[in-house]
């Protein structure tokens, strides 16, 4: 068995997510508008306004799976969601959520390259360990790989689509898994992922490695960290500006399996003190 698999998120992990995010929430805005046929400015101003009001969350099929407004992408879906439901429009919720992701997908392609400034020198760092490392990722792999060749790293595994957003308790490969609560969140952090279940299952049989020995970084605790640490995983947070007091708390409930940092150095470091 190997000593150690790497497991990476891509989006806001590796990247300035709110700087190449901009031209992805332009398109989206101009898309929906073009669905609706109208001008959604206020309706638009009014639905980001609220998202740092109370619990808001990213609602799919009426679970909370992340929070509304930790990243461009998740914003711009949440605020999509909030103006349907105040026009009525597409009522079926599944039909709903199958175009906005739609959305997601072509808008997607727009984003802008923005990476952090440690992003080159960290991926390097974990590449000369010699541990394997893959990308998982829910969005585009074909666009994921180009953005990484702009960085000038080659020979990382890309997993995209991985649907991390995806939550469903009765599915057999996750259904006995349990939900985190910690005080200071109104609501359950949700653990049954399904499809990110079955590429971690994918990637732990290709590459001959356990749950105990892989390292998984992202930076939305809920959809990078919560199911890989309820499985066993070890977890690294890549801390967000705007990161809430439960992803904090939560990180604590896993103890020294849980582990953040400011700055993808921070990752690194982790590594390779796992391999001494």
């Amino acid at each position: 068995m190997n000593k150690l698999l790497v497991i990476l998120d891509f989006d806001g992990t590796f990247t300035d997510v709110e700087i190449e995010g901009k031209p992805f929430v332009r398109h989206d805005r101009h898309e929906l508008a073009g669905l609706l046929g109208r001008d959604i400015a206020p309706l638009w101003t009014e639905a980001e306004r609220r998202l740092d009001e109370g619990d808001a969350g990213w609602d799919m099929g009426g679970r909370i799976v992340a929070p509304a407004n930790c990243d461009p992408y998740i914003r711009s879906s949440c605020i999509a969601f909030t103006i349907c439901d105040n026009l009525a429009l597409l009522p079926d919720l599944e039909l709903r959520t199958d175009i906005l992701q739609a959305f997601y997908k072509y808008c997607y392609r727009f984003t802008t390259t923005a990476f952090r400034p440690d992003a080159k020198e960290t991926l390097l760092r974990i590449q000369r360990t010699k541990v394997p490392v893959c990308v998982v990722t829910n969005s585009d792999p074909d666009v994921v790989r180009r953005k990484l060749e702009q960085l000038g790293v080659a020979g990382l595994e890309v997993v995209g689509n991985a649907r991390k957003y995806v939550v469903d308790p009765d599915v057999e490969s996750v259904a006995g898994l349990d939900d985190v609560r910690v005080p200071s969140s109104r609501r359950p952090l949700l653990v049954r992922r399904p499809h990110y279940q079955r590429v971690l299952d994918t990637l732990w049989a290709k590459h001959g490695v356990d749950a105990a020995h892989t390292l998984v970084c992202g930076d939305i605790l809920e959809l990078d960290l919560m199911l890989p640490l309820a499985r066993g995983a070890m977890g690294h947070l890549l801390e967000r500006p705007n990161m809430l007091a439960y992803e904090r708390e939560a990180l604590a409930h896993f103890g020294s399996r849980a582990t953040s940092s400011p700055t993808l150095s921070g990752l690194a470091d982790r590594v390779e003190a796992l391999l001494r």
